[in-house]
């Protein structure tokens, strides 16, 4: 991780008319390390900070799976499931929705078909059915990332190759 040197002033303005507009207003543009170290205030300011420090989570697991570390999603899916969890390569990456199908598939094959009553009587997903689901939606997006990644990468060695014909 790189450290970045300022010679500038900190300076925070926040906006508001009451003192807890005031407090999320001073989050606008706020660093990770912020967000990271509000994570466990209480409030708003503390669900906002726990919200963004894991969006910046996903955001740094996708990036890492863009270089072909798979290290950190499969960390996510173990601790997410509690299980172990292997991604050898970059098939058995793309392949994650997949299998977690599978396994929305085997959940809703089950006796009460992966649903629960809730105390008005609506049916609603069991923990094991929302969590694949959810997990299912995790690795479509950060395959989503990585392949958007792959398209950048891809267009500046085109444009690069270009620029060196074009000499």
């Amino acid at each position: 991780m790189t450290q970045e040197i300022s010679l500038r002033p900190a300076i925070v303005t926040v906006t508001g008319t009451t003192v807890a507009l005031r407090k999320m207003s001073a989050l606008d543009g706020a660093s990770a390390a912020t967000f990271m170290a509000l994570a466990a205030a209480t409030g708003a300011v503390g669900k906002a900070a726990r919200h963004c420090a894991a969006r910046e989570g996903m955001a740094r697991i996708a990036h890492a799976a863009s270089n072909a570390n798979y290290r950190p999603v499969a960390e996510y899916l173990s601790a997410q499931l509690g299980e172990g969890f292997v991604i050898s390569n970059r098939g058995s990456f793309e392949s994650l929705p997949d299998q977690f199908e599978q396994r929305i598939m085997k959940i809703k094959s089950a006796k009460n078909g992966g649903y629960r009553e809730d105390k008005n009587g609506c049916q609603v997903p069991t923990a094991a059915l929302a969590l694949a689901m959810s997990l299912k939606g995790d690795c479509v997006d950060i395959i989503a990332f990585v392949a958007d990644a792959f398209a950048k990468r891809a267009a500046n060695r085109v444009a690069i190759d270009l620029a060196a014909a074009t000499l």
